[in-house]
């Protein structure tokens, strides 16, 4: 296990070197603005925390979520890399914590534009839009195979990752095969590791789901996990009218439903 990140967890901004990435789109979310910077050789999405949420986070929970990686044994820390952009530091500016340092996705979990740059591939992407078709039905629930392995993997180490929605997760089809990708962990909870880095919240999208004050739990990971399968699905399953006809139905009784489809498939490795 590692002992922590060279020079320690937290860093200060005005060690960090700010870089303009003309070719890449970044997309800030409600909370936070994303820039790119530069620190110790390497490029990293620097998250800026909006005040009123900065006011809101448990540092010393932030700290224990950043650390948590570091402490994996190295197959699982590869392993969380692979599918979670993980913060690596965190920041503060005259003392105060600021906002954290984050890994950017792989190029392949980008998509180029017609202008040339490039752009986050997020999972509603394989619904399609104007003028342009949805993904086939074996590519969607190749991708959902490896989203819901991926969440079981986290749950698997008391991870929960709450803030589950489809514009948190980025998906490939490239390379060796399709993949996801999750971002926004900072908003992952953890009873027994870090417990929890800011009040929970949630878009309204998933708070039709679960209610944005209920606390994260892997039974409401579970709920959501499905609402992002029937709703990336919806055209070529039924999985939203199944959800709709068993309302007492448990989340994971739903889960293991839709996990025992996607074997029978062969999508699910």
């Amino acid at each position: 296990m590692s002992e922590g990140p060279p020079g320690g967890m937290v860093v200060d901004e005005a060690l960090l070197e700010r870089r303009d990435a003309p070719g890449v789109v970044i997309l800030s979310g409600g909370n936070a603005v994303l820039d790119w910077h530069r620190h110790r050789g390497h490029d990293q999405l620097y998250k800026r925390f909006r005040p009123e949420h900065r006011d809101l986070i448990d540092e010393g929970a932030l700290l224990r979520l950043i650390r948590w990686r570091w402490e994996l044994p190295a197959p699982d820390r590869d392993r969380l890399d692979q599918l979670a952009a993980w913060p690596r530091y965190a920041v503060r500016a005259g003392g105060r914590l600021t906002g954290v340092l984050v890994p950017p996705a792989a190029d392949r979990f980008f998509t180029r534009r017609r202008d040339g740059r490039l752009t986050p591939r997020p999972l509603h992407g394989l619904l399609g839009a104007a003028g342009r078709p949805g993904a086939p039905t074996a590519v969607r629930l190749a991708v959902l195979g490896r989203l819901i392995r991926a969440v079981r993997w986290l749950h698997g180490r008391d991870v929960v990752v709450n803030d589950l929605q489809p514009e948190n997760v980025l998906y490939t089809l490239d390379g060796p095969g399709p993949a996801v990708h999750l971002v926004d962990c900072d908003s992952m909870t953890s009873e027994r590791h870090w417990g929890r880095v800011a009040p929970v919240t949630a878009p309204d999208l998933m708070a039709e789901v679960v209610p944005a004050n209920v606390e994260p739990t892997v039974a409401t990971d579970l709920t959501k996990l499905m609402a992002v399968v029937a709703l990336t699905a919806r055209e070529t399953l039924t999985y939203a009218a199944r959800l709709r006809s068993a309302p007492d139905t448990s989340a994971r009784e739903v889960a293991d439903r839709v996990g025992d489809v996607l074997g029978r498939l062969g999508l699910d490795q």
